[in-house]
């Protein structure tokens, strides 16, 4: 990747598209720019970042990872079985974005240290705590949708090497997957299994054996793109059960499925918790594992339950009154809470892609209006952190957490679907101002504001945070810096970059140069998914 790109190549490229924007941008080296804030300037704090969680979320003599205390200098430790698996997958992003080998050394350390420590050598499992004191993994009960963090990790590892050993190690992660994680007569998920005894194990009340919708969506995701590497139609086949029986356990009048569903199909219910559909977020990343598991499968059932589910939400959240969503409802469309939060922007991304797949004009209205609302708030205010409005009103009530890990995606997969640059210039926007105010020596931080509790965390990947496929969709379309012969320069397009020859004559190039530092934003024509 970083193999030079010669003048004579640029010119033509700049050359073939007429009409290519031009504007002058002052860059930096890592840091807040002073004037402007450059695509280069964000995958070199990008770069900065990972290279600070290697060296302050690693356990001192492993390749296990946890959670770092800035407040505190000090290891955090939680579950490392999730840090690991996604400090590995970031350092396979760092590695595909940038093409710098020492990345993809380090994530090879990181998913062997997983495979020789963290998989439970009879079950094919994962234990999900490391004693980073003793070097020994404990506790021997694991939350099912773990599995779907180390699918993921695995496909990442072939897409990033083109090593088929990863996907037959993901082959047999979902043999373990599908021998003890799901009940073969509902083809649900269980909450827990003990490694032990190797049956689900109830979890504390009142969740017991409920498993969480959004993981529905992050198992059709995984499966999704596995299937896509593979081709093997037992992937696909146990996709495709899987989000039927999901399915079929919604509220069959208002199409929302339950946040809370056990491997009975019973709808968890106590007296603090209503079967409710689920924040805006996590009931979007149920959508959005149904919209990539109809992309690699044109299965028209699926198809179906995307413009069925597009349109509930798009339905039920909505309030006409001050124009924008709510944040939950139950599954009878009853709104359970009034109040949005930018927290739950974090699956719209992919609702408005399911969206576009489905044509649901008035969703992508509806989730356009939530963008420009969110930059409004944010603009007015000064200060781009998660926020939460009152209940009956678009005012700030409430500052929740530092940065935007969790909505971010959203304007990058509106940029990548609409072909709207305008999402682009709110991307670099957030990144400078986090870049003045949010960054630390030890990397950028999130955490809660009430509390002034500041950490970094390896599930942070600085543009966004680790869910579904957002770092594979973002790697396939940002490449960079990459040395040329008239300086460094960042590619970043709305389709997959190995495919932009294909669209050549419908590019357009904006060049944004001083001497020796170029970056293209490249664009291809503003034909939407089919």
């Amino acid at each position: 990747m970083r193999a030079a790109i010669s003048i004579l190549t640029l010119l033509l490229i700049t050359l073939t598209f007429t009409g290519a924007g031009y504007r002058v941008c002052s860059m930096a080296e890592p840091g807040p720019s002073p004037e402007a804030f450059s695509l280069l300037d964000v995958v070199r704090e990008f770069e900065w970042h990972v290279n600070r969680i290697r060296q302050y979320c690693k356990d001192n003599d492993t390749w296990a990872f946890e959670r770092f205390d800035i407040t505190h200098g000090r290891l955090s430790p939680e579950r490392t079985s999730l840090n690991t698996i996604e400090a590995a997958n970031l350092f396979f992003m760092a590695y595909r974005i940038t093409g710098n080998l020492t990345y993809l050394s380090w994530a090879k350390s990181t998913l062997a240290f997983i495979r020789q420590n963290l998989v439970h050598p009879e079950t094919g499992l994962l234990y999900e705590y490391w004693d980073i004191e003793t070097n020994s993994a404990y506790k021997d009960v694991m939350h099912v949708y773990l599995m779907t963090d180390y699918l993921r990790v695995l496909c990442y590892a072939y897409w990033a090497t083109v090593n088929s050993t990863f996907l037959s190690w993901a082959l047999r992660a979902l043999d373990s997957f599908h021998t003890y994680c799901l009940n073969h007569t509902t083809w649900l998920m269980y909450r827990l299994v003990n490694l032990t005894t190797k049956k689900p194990q109830p979890d504390r009340a009142p969740y017991y054996h409920c498993q969480y919708g959004y993981a529905y969506g992050w198992l059709l995701s995984a499966l999704s793109w596995l299937y896509e590497f593979t081709g093997n139609r037992t992937v696909l086949d146990v996709a495709i059960k899987v989000g039927l029986a999901y399915w079929a356990t919604r509220n069959e009048t208002t199409n929302l499925p339950p946040h809370l569903v056990d491997y009975r199909g019973q709808v968890s219910v106590s007296p603090w918790m209503r079967p409710g559909a689920g924040g805006l977020g996590h009931i979007s990343m149920v959508l959005a594992g149904y919209a990539h598991l109809y992309r690699v499968s044109r299965d028209p059932d699926i198809y179906d339950i995307i413009k069925a589910l597009s349109g509930a939400i798009a339905h039920y959240y909505w309030r006409s009154d001050i124009g924008r969503f709510r944040y939950s409802c139950d599954t009878d469309g009853t709104p359970i809470s009034d109040h949005l939060e930018s927290h739950g922007y974090e699956g719209m991304g992919d609702f408005l892609f399911a969206a576009l797949y489905a044509g649901d004009e008035k969703a992508l209205g509806r989730i356009m209006a939530s963008l420009a609302l969110a930059h409004d708030i944010w603009l007015s205010h000064g200060r781009f952190d998660e926020w939460r409005t009152y209940p009956d009103g678009n005012e700030v009530a409430e500052w929740v957490f530092y940065r935007l890990g969790f909505s971010l995606s959203t304007f990058w997969y509106a940029f990548w679907g609409l072909k709207n640059a305008t999402y682009f210039d709110y991307l670099l926007e957030i990144y400078k101002w986090h870049a003045e105010h949010r960054r630390s020596p030890y990397g950028y931080y999130y955490g809660s504001i009430a509390g002034d509790k500041r950490l970094m965390s390896p599930k942070d990947f600085y543009f966004f945070w680790r869910y579904l496929l957002w770092s594979y969709d973002l790697a396939k379309r940002l490449v960079g810096p990459l040395d040329t012969e008239i300086g460094n320069i960042v590619l970043a397009s709305t389709s997959p970059i190995e495919l932009l020859m294909t669209y050549a004559s419908s590019l357009r190039v904006f060049v944004n140069s001083r001497v020796w530092d170029t970056e293209l934003l490249l664009l291809y024509s503003p034909a939407r998914p089919s």
